[in-house]
């Protein structure tokens, strides 16, 4: 028997280099594009917690299950909730497809490129229901980082 989980983007990878560092050093945010594709971020402590729902679950046996946060977000979205978080505003800075985000890795501008043709969103109710996960919200997630400390990306 198997298992397959395939989550939608991670929070704790993306956001905090393309977010949450800029804010912290009080920097402009830097988007591919208008930032308004949505997106089902999840926090990879929710993909823990399904993964170890699932183990011994016979619903899981022999299925792909795709994972994603309560709520699709945008980018937008994202700096939103840190704004909200932080009580401080946050400029935005858009590039075209194709440009570089100043330092940030190759494969985060790729992905950040990708990012922009398409949506993802899950609808997660039947599946949290079924493992009995509550995935985290962003507001959360994003509440739970600031109250760590600096924020610093995620080794990749």
């Amino acid at each position: 028997m198997f298992s397959i989980l395939q989550p939608d983007m991670y929070m704790d990878v993306l956001i905090p280099m393309v977010v949450g560092m800029p804010i912290s050093q009080g920097k402009p945010v830097v988007l591919v594009g208008e930032g308004r594709r949505r997106h089902s971020f999840v926090a990879m402590q929710d993909v823990a917690a399904f993964a170890v729902a699932m183990l011994d679950d016979l619903a899981a046996a022999n299925q792909t299950v795709a994972i994603g946060g309560p709520t699709p977000v945008s980018w937008r979205d994202i700096v939103g909730a840190f704004e909200h978080e932080t009580g401080r505003p946050t400029s935005i800075e858009t590039i075209a497809p194709g440009e570089r985000i100043p330092g940030l890795p190759d494969v985060v501008n790729d992905t950040m490129t990708a990012m922009e043709t398409y949506h993802s969103p899950l609808d997660m109710r039947e599946t949290a229901a079924t493992y009995g996960v509550e995935s985290t919200s962003l507001q959360a997630w994003v509440h739970q980082s600031l109250a760590q400390g600096p924020i610093h990306a995620a080794p990749s």
